[in-house]
């Protein structure tokens, strides 16, 4: 009952201060939906949400050959929406994501605007394996890295890296 009350109010104040609409579809939606159309055998190696226009779509990087390919994934209704050949060698195994994460959107980007203490709407938002482990990092003034199953803050650093 406690965990209900602290995500529903964490949601009102995320509410109050999000600029864009929180996708419908999740990151791991979004990743199976390129598998599917890209007919990849491989798990995704990232995926990246970012608002485009208002709307949110979702990158997602997955191994073509020796080289990754990005397939855009409209976050709202899933429809592919295009792809890029990325200049990225695949990097295999070690980088493959194998699951959705734990932690809620909502709740990574909460997390992540109470460790830099803003309310600024993130402009990206990754899942990818950083140091052997599945992490969101959440791009604000700062990037912050979530552990993706606990929420823990990792890190902060500046963008860019």
């Amino acid at each position: 009952m406690n965990k209900l009350v602290t995500l529903i109010a964490l949601g009102l104040a995320l509410g109050l201060a999000w600029a864009e609409p929180l996708p419908k579809r999740t990151f791991w939606e979004a990743a199976q939906l390129a598998q599917r159309h890209l007919k990849a055998a491989t798990p995704p190696e990232e995926i990246s949400l970012s608002w485009k226009k208002g709307r949110p779509v979702y990158g997602v990087d997955l191994a073509r050959g020796a080289y990754l390919v990005q397939v855009y994934v409209d976050g709202q209704s899933g429809n592919i929406l295009g792809l890029k050949p990325l200049k990225e060698r695949a990097l295999g195994a070690r980088a493959w994501l194998k699951g959705p994460p734990a932690l809620p959107l909502a709740e990574a980007i909460a997390r992540a605007q109470k460790a830099l203490g803003t309310q600024k709407p993130p402009a990206e938002v990754a899942y990818q394996i950083v140091g052997g482990r599945p992490t969101l990092l959440v791009d604000l003034s700062q990037q912050v890295v979530l552990d993706a199953q606990t929420g823990q803050v990792l890190a902060v650093r500046p963008l860019g890296r």
